[in-house]
């Protein structure tokens, strides 16, 4: 925003017309042209990083406006943010992490609120509707019964500018600032009657929201409980002109009606009596090709995504499920429908396979799929069988190559049981015991000789041995090191 006019807190400060001069101030009207990324300013004036990290579960990043989760799958946002909304993204703390842990979903539906006035900026509310149900905690909203008195402290947060002149710009990190309540007479007076019913005002000397804050919450300090939604203002921490919010109680019927009548089928997430499953996908550039299932130990399909799940290139998806823990092995696979992996010939792609919170697996440079298997009854047994001298032990399973990657060398790039493939002759030489089924080594049960990278860990067989009752229990380590995971009989 800038000083002396009247914009709504959208994320830009171009495209923007302005109409209709009196005295310093003027009335706005809806930006016409949706901006492009580059367009973008960003965050809260004089605000501080949300400390810790993800506190609010229920924030939402829009690109171009903020938003709240307020129920499973619905989301509230101003409705001056009409038409700037296409994925979502909830639980992100810093832009350019990309090891957080969010979801992501599609906006589906847009309902400004029909007595929205885009000259006024009256009722400037939107509910948006998700393809999906969110497993992050709602935002409780002000029912009309949270005492709003001016000097209140209330908290604003955002992805918006910084700055309060045209050359402010947006921070990766996830801002909030606290900020006083203003008396509905003194912020009309201070907007020269502009204020109704279904507004509330707030700053404080040097603080504000400002573009690209719009559509965020407003919240009571002490409570929690949201209270506005950002809206807009004549400039940006101008002391004589308060941040205007739209007032969540005055609505609060006409919101529970919608989110009743567009309930996900499980709003409420159900206690899981067994282990959760977690699945990182970072795409590359063809998500559209990418799949992957869960196998039970009778081979049953008991989770799956088909090529075409994903659409967005060089995201991050989330996935998380419950799993039973009571007898059974699973199976999971990860498949490409060109054969070319999500990494690294067509961007660098990536997953992580989580299961009771420990990594199972990661990876992306496969061909055409990738297998993995985890839970607790796998076949591991827990003692060594006796090894005669003349005997050759095998393989009690089925003959595996190890899906961990190695690196003897900590200036060596880690190298894969697939990069083996692409030249076994040669590099069988090295990283046979690594890769017994690429390397035709299945008559024989041996550990990897290799060290090999779990959980961002660089271990070795020998090492295992040591703490075999910890490690033997992971199968991705049980078969790289399969003799002394006991996995071996003569």
């Amino acid at each position: 925003m800038i000083f002396g006019n009247v914009y709504p807190f959208l994320l830009l400060v171009v495209n923007t017309i302005i109409v209709g001069a009196e005295k310093d101030v003027y009335t706005k009207q809806k930006p016409v042209n949706v901006p492009s990324q580059d367009d973008i300013d960003g965050l809260i004036i004089g605000g501080e990083p949300v400390k810790p990290p993800f506190k609010y579960p229920y924030m939402v990043f829009g690109n171009l406006c903020g938003a709240s989760l307020i129920s499973a799958n619905v989301l509230l946002s101003a409705a001056h943010c009409a038409g700037v909304f296409d994925n979502v993204q909830i639980g992100r703390h810093d832009l350019n992490d990309n090891t957080e842990k969010y979801e992501t979903f599609r906006v589906v539906e847009e309902v400004p609120h029909p007595l929205y006035d885009e000259t006024t900026n009256d009722y400037d509310l939107m509910l948006l509707r998700i393809d999906g149900a969110s497993t992050r905690k709602p935002v409780e909203l002000d029912r009309g019964d949270t005492t709003l008195a001016p000097g209140q402290k209330v908290i604003t947060m955002g992805w918006g500018r910084t700055l309060t002149d045209d050359d402010g710009t947006g921070s990766s990190i996830l801002l909030e600032v606290k900020v006083k309540l203003w008396s509905q007479v003194k912020c009309n007076d201070a907007y020269e009657g502009g204020i109704t019913d279904q507004m509330l005002c707030a700053s404080s000397p040097g603080k504000d929201s400002c573009q690209g804050d719009s559509g965020g919450p407003l919240i009571d300090k002490s409570t929690g409980i949201q209270i506005g939604v950002v809206s807009w203002g004549a400039g940006c921490a101008d002391p004589n002109y308060p941040g205007v919010y739209a007032k969540v109680s005055e609505q609060i019927n006409w919101i529970q009606e919608y989110i009743e009548s567009s309930m996900a089928p499980s709003s409420a997430p159900t206690p899981c009596d067994g282990h959760i499953m977690e699945l990182e996908i970072e795409t590359d550039d063809y998500p559209e090709d990418i799949s992957w299932e869960v196998q039970n130990g009778a081979g049953k399909n008991v989770l799956e995504k088909g090529t075409g799940s994903y659409t967005i290139k060089n995201d991050k998806y989330y996935e998380s499920v419950c799993l039973s823990t009571q007898d059974d092995c699973y199976e999971f696979t990860i498949a490409d429908f060109y054969n070319d992996g999500i990494c690294c010939g067509s961007g660098e792609g990536s997953y992580k396979l989580y299961f009771g919170g420990m990594l199972i697996k990661e990876g992306g440079e496969y061909a055409s799929e990738e297998k993995t298997f985890f839970g607790n009854t796998c076949p591991v047994p827990t003692t060594i069988p006796s090894q005669s001298p003349t005997d050759v032990p095998i393989c009690d399973n089925h003959c595996f190559d190890s899906s961990l990657t190695t690196s003897h060398k900590k200036s060596e790039k880690q190298k894969t049981c697939q990069w083996v493939e692409k030249n076994d002759e040669q590099r069988c030489k090295q990283y046979k015991t690594h890769c017994r089924r690429t390397c035709e080594m299945c008559d024989a049960c041996e550990d990897s000789t290799k060290a090999f990278i779990y959980s961002d860990k660089e271990l070795k067989c020998t090492k295992v041995e040591k703490k075999k009752n910890m490690y033997c229990k992971i199968p991705e380590v049980a078969f790289t090191c399969p003799f002394t995971c006991g996995m071996c009989t003569n």
